[in-house]
């Protein structure tokens, strides 16, 4: 059962440093297909005065447009027993199957966004603004080399609207 908690109480179950030093998983819903995918960058905290998340999305990936079309989108920690999933969602295309079928997990809804229930932390988003890396602008040649072969990633800023926590 997952509960309401503040913005502020995200840091009492993981602070905004280490929430993504472990791979989390986000899903979006756009033309009724639910996706999610295994993210491993992101930035919590304060943006245009409204607590906000970002998320960092590749452009070869089929998430990216689903999030380009969605309104909004959720972050989803999982409980342990279910984090093998991770390695599933980051790997699979949901070009290819439907990864929720596939997992098995749960999805529930808030406001129209789709989360598993599956969480222990569900952050939901109103998407605010996106934008992708602009390489003309990057100082650091590994962090530039990164980008040369396959392309920049999307960033995608995200109103935080709710938080839930399992009890």
């Amino acid at each position: 059962m997952l509960k309401k908690i503040s913005f502020k109480e995200i840091n009492n179950y993981k602070d905004s440093f280490s929430l993504f030093s472990d791979s989390q998983v986000a899903l979006v819903k756009a033309d009724d297909i639910v996706n999610p995918i295994t993210i491993g960058w992101g930035l919590i905290g304060i943006l245009w005065n409204k607590p906000c998340l970002c998320l960092f999305i590749h452009k070869s990936r089929f998430s990216k447009q689903l999030f380009d079309k969605a309104n909004s989108f959720s972050l989803c920690v999982l409980k342990d027993e279910y984090r093998k999933y991770l390695e599933y969602f980051g790997r699979v295309s949901g070009r290819c199957e439907n990864k929720v079928e596939a997992s098995s997990l749960e999805v529930s809804y808030s406001n129209g966004t789709p989360y598993f229930v599956e969480s222990d932390l569900v952050i939901i988003a109103k998407k605010m603004a996106e934008t992708c890396f602009n390489t003309t602008i990057i100082n650091d040649e590994r962090i530039l080399n990164w980008y040369k072969k396959d392309g920049v990633h999307s960033i995608y800023f995200g109103e935080i609207i709710e938080v839930l926590r399992s009890e």
